[in-house]
């Protein structure tokens, strides 16, 4: 059987549906969900059609991508862009195994009621990754569903893409991946407790504990926006295994400049706007503190530059 579920306003009508694992909702996605809101007339509603899991950990678990949201992440900026409908197929062995034609008869034509289907031409689907644009439009002649291929977004040299946002993050490039994504890359999570070593530094920090399977920026400490309280605040975070004290497990901690108060707990996004420096082992805590006090100058500036923005 195959499961979907619905999240927004469950379509009890035809509907136009964009397709798509849309991983980060990055500017190339929006301009296929934006042809499909184009499409929208009287009596139709608008669907995104997505999958609850990568289809690579289904089928090759080892080969699957670290992600730039996580799936609620997905959803909200999904709903955020104003279709009515985002329509997560459980992505599981059965529907890896449905031919293309399969796929599109059992979930575009009886699930959904597709009248239309809008996709990227570099989109695939059904057993073995056999369905494309061509396929789409040869079945949605026959089942009765108008086609749309979106041609890819090209920014800076080339096409925008989930792997190139990939690239740009775990390279430290924030700028880059903004560039692609229409907004900073972002982490959600909880804050939890960590080693406390910030606080016994004269810095306490924001331990953000992302979900498994997470893409995170590579080790280095970045420039990040939070809102804590309805107000927005910069701070330090650094991303990696805190060398000077042979901890080797990755973190994510944030100092905000101008804060004090207790976070524990607290569900927070970290926006990434930008990279200070790399990752440093230094030869004692002094040597750190003297360090952080720099860094946090620099947050400092930095943080009043985006606010004029």
């Amino acid at each position: 059987m195959i499961r979907i579920t619905y999240y927004g306003q469950k379509p009890s009508g035809p509907t136009v549906c964009a397709m798509g694992f849309f991983d980060g909702v990055h500017k190339g996605h929006k301009k296929i969900i934006g042809e499909c809101l184009s499409q929208k007339k009287d009596g139709l509603q608008t669907v995104a059609l997505t999958f609850d899991k990568h289809p690579l950990k289904t089928v090759a678990p080892s080969r699957a991508p670290l992600l730039i949201n996580t799936f609620p992440q997905k959803v909200d900026n999904l709903l955020a862009l104003g279709v009515d409908t985002v329509a997560a197929v459980h992505f599981n062995g059965e529907v890896a195994n449905l031919l293309p034609e399969d796929f599109m008869w059992f979930v575009l034509k009886e699930r959904l009621s597709a009248a239309s289907v809008v996709a990227g031409n570099n989109f695939r689907f059904g057993r073995d990754r056999q369905g494309n644009g061509d396929t789409l439009k040869k079945y949605g002649q026959e089942y009765g569903i108008a086609v749309s291929i979106i041609a890819p977004l090209r920014i800076k040299g080339g096409p925008v893409s989930s792997t190139r946002i990939r690239a740009a993050v775990q390279s430290g490039r924030m700028e880059d991946a903004a560039a692609f994504l229409g907004s900073p890359f972002t982490i959600r999570g909880t804050i939890a407790t960590g080693y406390r070593i910030g606080t016994k530094l004269g810095y306490p920090t924001a331990n953000l504990a992302a979900a498994q399977g997470q893409l995170l920026p590579g080790n280095g400490v970045y420039l990040v926006k939070s809102e804590i309280d309805g107000r927005p605040y910069f701070g330090g975070c650094n991303v990696g295994v805190r060398p000077t004290f042979g901890i080797h497990d990755v973190s994510i901690e944030a100092h905000f400049v101008d804060w004090e108060g207790n976070l524990y707990g607290r569900d927070m996004s970290f926006a990434f706007l930008g990279k200070i420096r790399d990752e440093m082992e230094f030869e004692s805590p002094e040597a750190l503190i003297e360090r952080l006090r720099k860094d946090l100058e620099a947050v400092r500036a930095a943080g009043e530059r985006y606010a004029e923005k």
